[in-house]
């Protein structure tokens, strides 16, 4: 069982099953919250990203590697043969990709009769995200993006591959570098 303790203001789990987050510190007080652990295969859940109808995205950590990856969690139940056929094979083309512009996939992790797939962490925020906070983009930096995004898609239309779900929430961009990466193939 590990046992860690937040110091510094980092979040750090103190027992084996849950983990405590600062959310801010007011007039001297630490605001937090605690919440469990969850393991998906051979990694443990550090972050809940984002929970939608269909899925749910977390940050997590392979069992004995520093490294943390994505793990996307399909909820739609594959229950035919042929729903669970071309799922594995849609993943199969689009862990084949590697290109600079597209997250890459790592791994499939079957649960129960649901699927998870393991991506690379690129750490970026998506472009929906950037327009709910920012509200906007200036006209230099919005024609950054969408050039790189642009050229991205055309590099994959070369390789005969169609992304079926561009929109803002899967373009991901890390900001202080202006590094654009596609996700969501549309799995």
């Amino acid at each position: 069982m590990c046992r860690k303790i937040v110091k510094n203001g980092i979040s750090r789990s103190f027992s084996g099953f849950s983990w405590i987050r600062i959310l801010r510190v007011e007039k001297g007080i630490i605001i937090y919250i605690i919440f469990n652990m969850e393991r998906i295969g051979n990694y443990t859940v550090i972050d809940k990203l984002e929970q939608t109808r269909f899925s749910a995205t977390y940050r997590a950590r392979k069992d004995g590697t520093p490294d943390s990856v994505i793990l996307k969690e399909y909820k739609i139940r594959l229950s035919s043969a042929s729903h669970i056929a071309r799922f594995k094979r849609e993943y199969e083309t689009i862990r084949n990709i590697y290109m600079d512009g597209v997250v890459k996939i790592l791994d499939i992790i079957e649960r129960k009769d649901m699927f998870v797939l393991v991506l690379e962490d690129f750490d970026g925020v998506s472009i929906k995200s950037i327009l709910e906070e920012k509200k906007n983009f200036d006209i230099k930096t919005f024609l950054n993006y969408a050039v790189a995004s642009a050229r991205i898609l055309g590099d994959l239309h070369q390789n005969k591959i169609i992304h079926l779900a561009i929109t803002p929430y899967n373009i991901l961009v890390k900001e202080k570098i202006g590094t654009i990466k596609i996700t969501n193939f549309g799995v």
